[in-house]
């Protein structure tokens, strides 16, 4: 079987890139969020959306928010690593190279974010609203896993980029030959 060339225009590969970026902002950023809940949950505290605590409960299981946090997880694989296959090579690395990037320097970043400790109650430590949810998904073993994975489905992808690049151009029909033949 003869495989097919699938070439990509660098504007192809660049919004691949984009979507990427895009992904690894929403995964850390609702891993964050998510995480969030669990620890509060943990701590037996509720949190407002900008990282406050409201009230203190009794500590509780933080179910929902385990399962989210597993759910796009499963969901931002799924988009980085499974589905991109049967896309063109230069469309997968684009995707992965975008996650990497962005996902990579907001895990970095994260440990860059610095809190007010006078503002939050001992055991949370953690920056305000959006920072905050960077801060901890930054720092989540979720996120750096499928950072992983990005990076080892990025070796395969290169391969098929070479492979592709290697491959013969297909034949047209030679000048002057008509299309009956």
């Amino acid at each position: 079987m003869e495989r097919k060339r699938q070439r990509t225009s660098p504007a192809t590969a660049g919004l691949a890139a984009l979507g990427g970026g895009v992904l690894a902002v929403v995964h850390v950023l609702a891993t964050g969020l998510l995480g969030v809940q669990v620890m509060a949950a943990e701590l037996g505290i509720t949190m407002s959306a900008t990282n406050e605590v409201i009230s203190v409960t009794g500590t509780r299981t933080p179910g929902l928010p385990l399962l989210g946090i597993a759910a796009v997880g499963a969901a931002v694989y799924g988009f980085v690593a499974a589905l991109p296959r049967r896309r063109a090579p230069g469309v997968r690395l684009g995707l992965l190279g975008g996650f990497l990037v962005v996902g990579t320097a907001l895990c970095l970043w994260s440990f860059t974010i610095t809190t007010d400790a006078s503002q939050m109650p001992a055991p949370v430590d953690l920056a305000g609203g959006w920072q905050g949810w960077i801060q901890h998904g930054g720092e989540n073993s979720a996120v750096h896993l499928l950072l992983v994975i990005a990076l080892a489905a990025l070796v395969p992808a290169v391969r098929a980029l070479i492979a592709d690049r290697r491959a013969p151009e297909p034949q047209g029909r030679p000048a002057g030959a008509s299309a009956r033949g």
